[in-house]
């Protein structure tokens, strides 16, 4: 198993959580799209901006665990851990295995907040360099529908803005 998270929605949270991890380093207060262009070019290497197909070099996974999905998947393997684990009772009393245990509202409404991230964040530019950085991790995870209606609404952002699709976003 391996969990996987749409590439869009990561590189964009990764840039927040940095940010705010470096909130005095003047680099962080860039805007994303300039932080974009820097991971395009090679500047900036983390774990957090590398493509995850990279991940476990090359071993086979038998299922595909979408981050997005945990409402789909997550009963799915605690039914599995269930009738494996003779101590699930101990088990299923985790703070961190409870707050996984996520409803199907609350993956809706992560999906609206993440979106709306992505439509302030995102000029058409830097959606197609992080669409084609990653383009690998969309066609093998399966993001591709969903990568492909996000990059439509940023371009109808961006056609009723005026926009241009160049590195001027606004910063946060």
């Amino acid at each position: 198993m391996i969990t996987v998270r749409n590439p869009i929605v990561r590189i964009l949270s990764a840039y927040e959580s940095k940010r705010v991890m470096f909130e005095f380093d003047p680099f962080w207060h860039r805007n994303f799209n300039d932080f974009v262009e820097r991971i395009n070019r090679g500047v900036l290497e983390d774990e957090h901006f590398k493509p995850q197909i990279g991940f476990g070099l090359g071993a086979h996974f038998d299922f595909i665990a979408r981050f997005e999905y945990q409402s789909e998947w997550v009963p799915v393997l605690f039914e599995y851990l269930k009738s494996s684990t003779k101590n699930w009772q101990e088990l299923s009393k985790d703070s961190q295995i409870q707050s996984a245990m996520i409803s199907r509202s609350t993956v809706l409404a992560r999906y609206k907040s993440d979106l709306q991230r992505v439509l302030s964040a995102y000029s058409l530019r830097s959606f197609e360099i992080v669409e084609e950085r990653y383009q690998a991790d969309i066609a093998k995870f399966g993001y591709r529908e969903e990568v492909s209606a996000m990059k439509a609404l940023v371009m109808i952002r961006e056609a009723s803005l005026g926009t241009n699709g160049g590195l001027s976003g606004e910063s946060f």
